[in-house]
């Protein structure tokens, strides 16, 4: 990633290929003692834009869109489905159910 920072209105790269995993509290001490300011901004490069987004996915969203899938809407859609694909949904549906009675959230 890029570090910018604002130079009379202007945005300016002043640091090129920052590991994204610098912490807020380096990248802001870094700007102040190298560019006397506190004002700075990040830019991701496209990967490092699609692999944050990946991860955030998989920490934010798919969990939750697959609770709702395992446990709501592919046990509506079964009925509508192949004997042999509601067998392999059924199958993969039991599967995750004992996984989830093996390790139960805690209360």
């Amino acid at each position: 990633m890029d570090i910018k920072i604002n130079k009379s209105g202007v945005w300016v790269t002043v640091e090129r290929n920052v590991d994204v995993s610098t912490p807020d509290i380096a990248l802001t001490q870094f700007v102040q003692e190298m560019h006397g300011t506190s004002e700075y901004q990040v830019q991701l490069t496209e990967s490092e834009t699609q692999s944050a987004r990946a991860v955030s996915y998989r920490n934010e969203s798919d969990n939750a869109l697959l609770e709702l899938l395992c446990d709501e809407v592919l046990p509506q859609l079964s009925s509508q489905l192949t004997a042999e694909t509601a067998d392999k949904l059924s199958t993969c549906l039991a599967a995750r159910l004992e996984i989830k009675q093996r390790y139960p959230k805690p209360a």
